[in-house]
């Protein structure tokens, strides 16, 4: 990463403003009584697809302005744009539809957030000047994104309609 805070090693801000995030989220979590595969409870009827995506956004927001950042200061486009903007697009889609299209949209951008960091790990190891400092928040910020969308996926499945099957009886069975 281009944007470099106070001096620390590339890539210890951005880790530790992840860090931030995912604990802001697990408090979030614990105040609405949601469990860590936001599972609804009877006593608390959260939307959970919703508090899904708002803070799928809520994490993506600061890093895509990064990414901004890193393509203003570099030159050079940094794929974050596109991967969490499709993040911030989905909730938006689902927040003002309720549809599970743009819900989805959040799942996907999620798992492209993820691939985003994983191609970086392949891609800055050919450089001689990353840091490892870097590698290792690449490394743990596409586990944590492929969480994210593993997440979102299980709830988009368990949200999903259900469709029953009846077998139709044949002359041979009555």
């Amino acid at each position: 990463m281009a944007l470099v805070i106070s001096g620390l090693p590339r890539g210890v801000a951005a880790l530790l403003l992840l860090l931030f995030l995912v604990c802001c989220v697990v408090v979030a979590m614990r105040a609405f009584k949601l469990s860590p595969c936001l599972v609804k409870s009877a006593s608390n009827p959260v939307d959970v697809r919703r508090f899904y995506s708002l803070t799928s956004t809520t994490m993506a927001l600061p890093f895509w302005v990064w990414a901004m950042g890193n393509t203003i200061q570099d030159g050079a486009f940094d794929l974050g744009i596109l991967s969490f903007f499709t993040v911030m697009v989905g909730t938006a889609i689902f927040v003002a539809t309720g549809g599970r299209r743009g819900f989805l949209t959040v799942v996907v951008g999620s798992a492209f957030v993820s691939v985003n960091y994983l191609l970086g790990l392949i891609v800055l190891p050919m450089r001689r000047d990353v840091p490892w400092t870097l590698l290792f928040y690449f490394a743990v910020a596409a586990g944590v994104w492929a969480a994210v969308g593993a997440v979102g996926m299980s709830v988009h499945r368990r949200d999903a309609p259900t469709v029953q099957y009846t077998p139709v009886e044949t002359e041979d069975e009555q």
